[in-house]
């Protein structure tokens, strides 16, 4: 880039720069494509086999699914979900088009399984589009090629969560969007100057769509600002105006995020800010995991855990590690910016240290070793290696990385796989059952340990909504309790009861008779199904 284009900001890219930045058009091209078929092939293989995506993501499915789609069809009412308000924007989108493209917002297949179809696809190619972003910064084609098989190693990691969001309609998915995106805006920063305002207004924005996916998800970009602004030497007035100029931006977008999310509704966005200050001080809505102090935490977790967790929980002292052994001002502005950056990830870790933040945790770290061998190792090398072609290494990389990808695919996707077609099959057996009874069912479901991973699932995590007009109309002829604290009910009412159960059926019988006070062991049940490893019974007069 030229010197003016490096003044435009880490998001400037002259059309010249686009042809020679992967060396050529087709390497750049390649890699993009190889980083689409290695996140979208699982998908594309659940398609062709007619599998639901439904039960498998039970959880992800009833919120997502059903709070868009009451957002859209139900009188205005406040539903609180702490994360994914941008990705609920493109999920109303969706929700439209499947309504214009005849399916009925009253059915509930095979609207549902498109609804997972298209947010899954749209999620990857948001993805794709991150990562082609991250390829306008890259200089040879062998570098656009390692970087495609690096960023999709967390997908294919058996000790990560990654495989699951593969094929999860969750904001889950986008976790490695906002870490290439972060990579990318680095890359850019390193050829650069001063921040321009552009820039910072850029920043902003970046920072508002991160926020609302998930609040967390500001340590990406955070990051990338941070370098930008250490690198370079500035006043404090200009220092200071350019963070309240990205400050500004970043929080008057995700207000607009959040208003467009709620149908520009202002009392619901206020309520909404309320209840997510409530939840984050509040540990995130888990209960405390563990009861250790944060030494004893990383101890703990660095003795017991695989070599590649480890790398997550010890991102910190690498962080530390990186500073002691800069050189200059820009490489102290980078591992300093991640020295930062680390401290908040720990601190998020060791209060939700379960697998969807340990994927988030992840791409940090994967981000870390990626800007840290672009931005100082390899200058470093390239100075001393006297001759030796770097091609070389490159391509031990990339057949390390390829290596690791095809071990992933046949453990843990597969499998994955494999399930989400078993479940498919268990699911229509479940529906055969229920439709030979007829007349008016019941579905309970006393603990969220006993999940049948059905379509039903899906109904009580997300479709049990008091006051709504469209639940009764998806599924007239079936109720849900979920928990015992769901509102009270006569047997009378009913032809049959449903419910998942462990050990006996007489034992699950006498409690659920105990919790809601009805003589369900009077009637006649028996266990009747399987779906995975989770029986189901059912009760009839």
């Amino acid at each position: 880039m030229s010197g003016s284009v490096l003044g435009a900001g880490p998001f400037a890219v002259q059309p010249a720069e686009i042809v020679r930045s992967c060396g050529t058009a087709s390497a750049r091209l390649l890699s993009i494509l190889m980083f689409a078929f290695l996140l979208l092939w699982p998908l594309g293989w659940v398609i062709a086999q007619g599998a639901t995506l439904t039960a498998v993501n039970e959880e992800s499915t009833g919120y997502r699914y059903f709070y868009t789609l009451r957002a859209l069809y139900d009188p205005p009412t406040y539903l609180f979900l702490p994360q994914g308000q941008f990705t609920n924007l493109v999920q109303k989108l969706i929700q439209l088009a499947l309504t214009t493209l005849g399916l009925p917002p009253t059915q509930l297949r095979p609207r549902i399984d498109y609804f997972c179809y298209a947010s899954v696809a749209a999620f990857h190619l948001m993805n794709v589009a991150a990562f082609a972003w991250l390829t306008l910064e890259l200089r040879t084609g062998l570098g656009c090629i390692v970087s495609a098989l690096f960023w999709a190693l967390p997908f294919y990691a058996p000790d990560l969560s990654g495989v699951y969001t593969l094929m999860q309609p969750d904001y889950v998915a986008l976790d490695v969007a906002f870490a290439l995106l972060a990579a990318a805006a680095i890359l850019a920063v390193r050829r650069g100057g001063p921040l321009s305002t552009r820039s910072a207004l850029l920043f902003g924005l970046l920072f508002a769509v991160a926020a609302a996916t998930k609040i967390t998800f500001v340590l990406f970009p955070a990051t990338a600002f941070a370098y930008a602004l250490l690198r370079v030497g500035y006043g404090w007035d200009e220092l200071l105006r350019k963070i309240a100029t990205t400050a500004a931006v970043g929080a008057a977008a995700w207000y607009c995020i959040l208003l467009l999310d709620y149908g520009l509704n202002a009392y619901f966005v206020q309520d909404h800010v309320r209840g997510l200050w409530t939840y984050v001080t509040a540990g995130g809505g888990l209960p405390r995991l563990h009861d250790l102090s944060v030494r004893q935490w990383l101890l703990d977790r660095v003795t017991v855990s695989s070599p590649w967790i480890v790398g997550i929980y010890l991102t910190t002292p690498l962080a530390l590690l990186a500073v002691a052994f800069s050189r200059t001002r820009d490489e102290l502005a980078l591992s300093g910016s991640f020295l930062l950056a680390s401290l908040g990830w720990t601190a998020f870790l060791y209060k939700r240290d379960y697998p969807t933040t340990m994927l988030e945790a992840a791409f940090a770290v994967h981000l870390f070793l990626y800007v840290t061998v672009t931005v100082i190792l390899e200058p470093r090398l390239a100075a001393i290696r006297r001759g030796i072609p770097v091609a070389i290494g490159g391509a031990v990389l990339a057949a390390g990385f390829a290596a690791m990808i095809v071990r992933g695919t046949t453990s843990p996707v597969l499998p994955i796989l494999s399930s989400a077609a078993i479940n498919t099959t268990d699911q229509a057996a479940l529906t055969a059952v229920q439709q030979a009874i007829p007349g008016r069912h019941l579905w309970i479901v006393l603990d969220n340990t006993l999940r049948p991973l059905s379509i039903e699932s899906a109904i009580m995590k997300g479709g049990l909504i008091p006051g709504s007009r469209i639940m009764p109309m998806i599924s007239p002829d079936t109720d849900f309790r979920f928990t015992p604290r769901g509102a009270p009910f006569q047997l009378a009412d009913y032809s049959a009861v449903f419910f998942p159960f462990d050990g006996s059926v007489e034992t699950a019988v006498h409690l659920l008779s105990r919790e809601y006070a009805v003589p369900l062991n009077e009637w006649r049940c028996r266990r009747v199904i399987a779906v995975g490893v989770q029986p189901i019974a059912v009760c009839q007069p």
